[in-house]
């Protein structure tokens, strides 16, 4: 295994270029697939993953607001849909429940950071394609099954159940999400859930109407260094998740 430590460092410098990129409205289509030694190897509404060249067996993923994983105007327009505000991602409190409970069909998760109240960062294992069938998997089914009844029969199922049920998400089970272990073969389920299409909302009332990316940990040389990488990889070969 490489230097996780040595990997959380560069990470955490990587997640405030990338937070500082998003809050100067400046990402570019081009330059979001590759800075430096880091390449994005996936995208969602609310996240993105990406890998090192220094560090091939680790992950970095960066979770957002809703619209994250696109864009900033993405982000803001769809503050319409909690009475203006903007809405975070549930990986977050996921990610807790896999460092609560371990399991082989989770994500080993070896770093968490959560910054305010919708970005947040973590690392673990680079996991591979899943090879088969993902909804087969008897891990998936017995995930479904518990969100279906309501009830967890086994232990790693009840936090997970738990976020479920307070956050109001459904799952969202695709091949992206179930990944595989490269070294036990084993199924992986790494972002099981949906916030309804829209996330939860988050934030102190009603009446806000825009959100304030500012914050005192993001300054000018987070925005310069990422301005310093350049792009190479092609946007068609990036995979959402």
């Amino acid at each position: 295994m490489q230097d996780v430590g040595q990997f959380i460092q560069e990470a955490r410098k990587f997640f405030f270029v990338r937070r500082a990129k998003f809050k100067r409205k400046a990402r570019s289509k081009l330059s979001d697939f590759r800075y430096g030694p880091w390449r994005k190897l996936g995208a969602g509404y609310y996240g993105e993953a990406w890998a090192h060249d220094d560090h091939p067996e680790l992950a970095l993923k960066i979770s957002g607001p809703q619209g994250w994983g696109y864009d900033y105007s993405t982000a803001v327009q769809e503050q319409v849909h909690c009475n203006g505000e903007l809405k975070a991602d549930v990986w977050p409190d996921f990610a807790e429940a896999c460092m609560q409970v371990p399991h082989p069909n989770l994500p080993e998760i070896y770093h968490l950071e959560r910054h305010g109240e919708y970005f947040a960062w973590g690392v673990m294992p680079k996991y591979v394609e899943y090879d088969g069938t993902h909804y087969e998997v008897p891990a998936v089914i017995d995930l479904k099954r518990a969100i279906s009844t309501g009830r967890a029969e086994q232990y790693w199922l009840t936090p997970l159940l738990d976020i479920a049920r307070q956050r109001g998400v459904v799952l969202d089970l695709h091949s992206g999400n179930v990944m595989m272990n490269p070294d036990t073969y084993e199924a992986v389920i790494t972002d099981p859930f949906s916030s309804n299409g829209y996330g939860y909302c988050m934030g102190s009332g009603s009446d806000r109407t825009e959100y304030d990316f500012s914050d005192d940990e993001c300054d000018d040389t987070d925005d310069d260094t990422a301005d310093q990488t350049n792009a190479s990889n092609d946007p068609a070969s990036i995979e959402f998740i």
